[in-house]
């Protein structure tokens, strides 16, 4: 498979079979014309068909014609919101600037009532993915050195470890934790589902170690690690695209079953 056609670019052109739709139409929101910062971390649409967006000053409901904002006066937890998580209830949990979680549910946003068990276990660091269960069991992991975890329904937060110093934990992979032998910029083995793969990064002088974005698309894992993405089938893991330049923030399937970058 050409490395490249898995991956659709944000701002593609999207090609279709007459000559005159060889032109897309765009619009730019931005503060002042709906949002409250031009500084956006993620875009995410909920099952509902709500497009929800995370900036450094609150968090966006947009249904398409209106944006309804949501701060620490409504409250959010911080304003600065990095991600979000539905669960299995469809409640729409966010990821902020100071570790505590808060979701929204009947159109209210209601605070992790374990924040402050969830904060003490994670010190200084960021949350970088969460999943409740159905049992109301929190998962999470962070971006930094803390690792990951679980919080469970009673409060109590149990870290998750392998028992073995050899291997450092660096993120989940849809469900599946993925583990590397050196430090970040120097990675050169993988451990994941148990098994053991060689990999070879490009350079990463420059690159942010800290984020790894993942998604699951098409019966495959595919996740980041500084300018290179790579593809998980279970049995082998690949390089399938390289950024010229920058590292990668976010990897998300849209619901026409295509993975952006």
């Amino acid at each position: 498979m050409n490395r490249t056609l898995p991956i659709w670019l944000i701002l593609s052109i999207l090609l279709s079979t007459t000559a005159y739709s060889q032109y897309f139409q765009s619009t730019n929101y931005k503060e002042g014309s709906g949002l409250p910062s031009s500084e956006s971390y993620l875009v995410y649409q909920d099952s509902k068909g709500f497009v929800w967006i995370a900036t450094d000053n609150g968090v966006v409901k947009f249904d398409g014609h209106e944006f309804i904002t949501y701060n620490i006066t409504n409250g959010l937890t911080d304003n600065t919101v990095f991600g979000f998580h539905e669960d299995h209830k469809g409640r729409i949990w966010f990821r902020t600037y100071n570790g505590a979680l808060s979701y929204f549910e009947n159109d209210t946003i209601r605070s992790y009532k374990y924040n402050a068990e969830l904060k003490a276990f994670m010190k200084q660091t960021i949350l970088a993915k969460i999943d409740m269960d159905t049992a109301g069991n929190l998962i999470f992991s962070t971006m930094y050195e803390a690792g990951a975890g679980r919080v469970d329904v009673n409060g109590k937060v149990t870290k998750t470890s392998r028992g073995d110093e050899d291997w450092k934990f660096l993120s989940y992979v849809g469900d599946k934790m993925l583990y590397a032998t050196a430090p970040p910029r120097n990675i050169r083995k993988l451990l994941i589902d148990e098994q053991e793969f060689p990999i070879v990064l490009d350079d990463a002088r420059n690159q942010n170690n800290w984020l790894i974005a993942s998604a699951e698309w098409r019966g495959k894992l595919y996740f980041s690690l500084y300018k290179n993405i790579f593809e998980y089938d279970g049995k082998s893991i690949r390089k399938v695209f390289t950024s010229e330049r920058e590292s990668f923030i976010c990897l998300y399937v849209d619901h026409e079953d295509r993975l952006w970058v």
